[in-house]
Formats: C-alpha cells, structure tokens, sequence
C-alpha cells in the first residue's frame, strides 16, 4: 500500500468509527479481506497452523497469526477503542421551552467547551427485539439527523472570554433535538431502524465533521478520536503484512480505557488472558514452558501522546518536550503510570534503530500529575514486559484533535518492524 492509500484509508477509517464498536466492525471488515477467520468466544475453537485469525467482545477484540511452528514467544500489540465523549442517559428525552433536548452523561474525561456549537450525531448500539421474538445487535450511527449543543451568546456571559466557560454537566451538555411535538428515542430510532421493541442501547454524540489533511503540505490530520484510533489503525495495518517467523503476534483493542478499564472487556477483564490460555492449549505447552514464553514476550502498549504546543510550551519538561513530525513518542513515569521499563525501552529503542524511525521521550513535568494507560494493567495481570508508547498529538480529549501524518506513518513502519524482527 502506498503512503497516499494508507492516509486515505487511515482518514476513512477515521470516519467510519465513530464508536469502540463500529471500530470493530471495520477492523473486522478489513481483516476479512486479508484471510483472517472468524472465532466466536461461547465455542470451541479449532485451530490450525499457519492461519490468521479474529475474535471480538463488545468494543474490544483481538486478531493473531499462528505461526507454521511452534512459537518461542509473543509480541503483543495493544490500543484502546473507546474514545472521551458524551453518552446518552437511558431515558433522555426532555422538554424545555418547547424544544426537545437528550440529556447526557460525561463519559471519561473530554475537553467539554470543544462539543459545543459543532454539529453531533447519535452514534453506537442498540439490541432490538423484532416481532418474531429474535434479538438483534444493531450498529447506529444517525448522521442524516445533525444536532448541536449551543452556547451562550456572550451578551448574556460577558466574561467567558476572561474566565472560560462554565459548563454544569447536568445542565449545558443537552443537544437540540426537535421543535415538534415531544419525542422518544425510540421514535428516532424507528426512523431508521424496523423493530418491535428497543430494549437497550449505548449511545454517544459523536461530532460530524470529517477528517481532514491539514497545513501547505498536507503534514497534518485534524478528527475525533485520533485518541486512539491512530494506534488501532496502524497496529492492524502491521499485522496484515506479518511474515511467518517463530513469534506469535497478537493484536488487542480494548473499550473503556478512558473510564479506567474495569469491564468486561476491558484491560482489567480476561479477554486477553482467555486468549492465552486458548492458544497454550493449542501448542500444548506445559505450565513452565508457558511461562518461559511470557517471559521472552514483548508487550508495545500503543497510545497517543501530548505533543507540545507551541503556545503552552511551558506545560512541558524542558528536556522531555515531544514534537509532532518527529517520530515515535516512548513514554516514562517514576510512579509506572506507564509500564515502560529500561528493560522494555532498550528493546523499543533497538525496534526503532532497526527501521530507521525516530524516537523521543516524554516525562510529565514534575508538578503536572501524569496520565496512564492499558500497559500497566496489562504488564501487572500477564506479566508480560511492556513498554508504552505512541504518536504525538495536540488537542488531546478534545472533539477534534490533530497530529502530524509523518508520525502515524512511523507508527506503521515501527510495528511492522517489530514483527518482522521480533
């Protein structure tokens, strides 16, 4: 694939994945054309060497290739797929002043002030129950019917541009619904959808406008949740080239790790764990060979990093300041807020000598409390060394962030090294 396609399909997936399951379905999808099967989890799995192969649950899901022999150890790659945002209350619908509003949760931590004034869409999954009885799973994203959060005009907030917005999260995050008659949600859905009876559903806003290349020379993508698809992305785009060699790759992307991880298909869950243990009883290791392959294994925990804004340059250590366009970001924290190691960090360093992608590092200034991600849960629960990593970004949790194209491009060429060498 060449470096335009690769933006091009990147910018597409941007668009199509609104959700941490509508992420699944287009990795799915993708996946599909490049030969890997299906697995279900609530089956027995027959398994053969030499093929490729996927399961999801919920807004995770996992993808491997079975080497043509017995493997010596695993890399694992893993990304998150839930993004910070808006969901909607299970009974949302409100009249006010004759206008019909969705009442919201806040899921995460977004940057809030960024969701209002832009145009929103309904987007995620409900379970619907159709005449016959039978319960469907179906993926929603309503972006015919546009809906925005407005602000207060600044004659009635003459001090917004001084003291920022305030934004009560019960009161000022309702998007504009409808002037009609009072609605439910359900109304809405049959707009869509033909149903008998809506029995549950996780929805978000998701924003409408597209990704776009941004800057003279294109070096730059504006979109919601390059947090983190840009990792999912890449990370898939490396093992759909993956050559047999003795180590077994293995790609997770796991929902809710902005909320902290502790679901049922989370980091904290056993998705990952179910896995390996599936995939021992294939190779008939014995309880100390498996051991001895964890302990060879490499885990790359692949999130976005805070680059630095040139206008906020002070909220950087000054030695530890990580530049969009300058390649890979590796990620340090003295509480292992991250679960970068000098072990794990001399193995990425070599990966990255290997295929000739720049590194930086990044270390939150000391007075700044540091962010965390799935590696340190994963490193804990599997004991398997991890180091994280990542593309930089600027607007982080924000509905539109943005990011340097030559990074993700580095990300793709860093893993698929890692595979290769590995």
């Amino acid at each position: 694939m060449t470096t335009s396609s690769l933006l091009k399909d990147f910018a597409t997936f941007l668009q199509t994945s609104p959700t941490a399951w509508h992420c699944v379905q287009e990795v799915i999808s993708r996946l599909n054309k490049k030969g890997f099967s299906a697995l279900e989890e609530q089956e027995l799995w027959h398994l053969r060497e030499g093929h490729k192969y996927f399961v999801s649950r919920g807004g995770s899901m996992a993808a491997f290739c079975l080497p043509s022999n017995r493997p010596h150890k695993i890399l694992l790659l893993v990304a998150h797929t839930d993004s910070p945002g808006l969901k909607i209350k299970p009974h949302p619908v409100i009249t006010q002043h004759d206008m019909n509003l969705l009442e919201v949760e806040v899921y995460g931590s977004p940057i809030l002030h960024s969701w209002l004034n832009r145009d929103l869409a309904l987007a995620g999954r409900c379970f619907l129950r159709h005449p016959g009885g039978e319960v469907h799973e179906e993926l929603v994203f309503l972006d015919t019917l546009p809906l925005m959060i407005p602000e207060l005009a600044i004659h009635l907030d003459r001090d917004v541009n001084t003291r920022g917005p305030f934004i009560n999260k019960q009161e000022h995050l309702m998007p504009l619904l409808s002037m009609q008659m009072p609605l439910t949600l359900d109304s809405l859905l049959r707009k869509s959808f033909s149903f008998e009876t809506l029995l549950s559903f996780d929805l978000f806003l998701t924003p409408l406008e597209s990704p776009r290349f941004l800057g003279l020379q294109k070096e730059w993508i504006a979109s919601y949740r390059l947090d983190n698809l840009t990792s999912v992305h890449a990370a898939m785009t490396a093992i759909m080239h993956y050559e047999d060699s003795p180590t077994l790759p293995i790609i997770v992307f796991l929902d809710h790790e902005e909320i902290g991880s502790k679901s049922w298909e989370g980091a904290c869950s056993s998705f990952i764990h179910d896995l390996l243990c599936r995939l021992r009883g294939f190779y008939s290791f014995t309880e100390e060979e498996f051991l001895v392959m964890k302990r060879n294994s490499l885990c790359l925990s692949l999130d976005m990093a805070h680059g630095l804004n040139p206008m906020h340059a002070g909220k950087h250590d000054p030695n530890h300041k990580p530049l969009l366009g300058k390649g890979l970001v590796l990620k340090h924290s003295a509480e292992l807020k991250y679960a970068s190691s000098a072990y794990t960090l001399a193995k990425a360093i070599q990966i990255g000598e290997r295929a000739l992608v720049p590194l930086q590092h990044f270390v939150s200034r000391s007075d700044i409390p540091s962010g965390s991600t799935v590696g340190p849960h994963i490193t804990a629960s599997l004991g398997i060394p991890t180091v994280d990593l990542g593309c930089a970004q600027l607007s982080m949790h924000s509905a539109r962030e943005m990011m340097a194209t030559s990074d993700y491009l580095d990300c793709v060429t860093f893993l698929q090294e890692a595979l290769r060498s590995s």
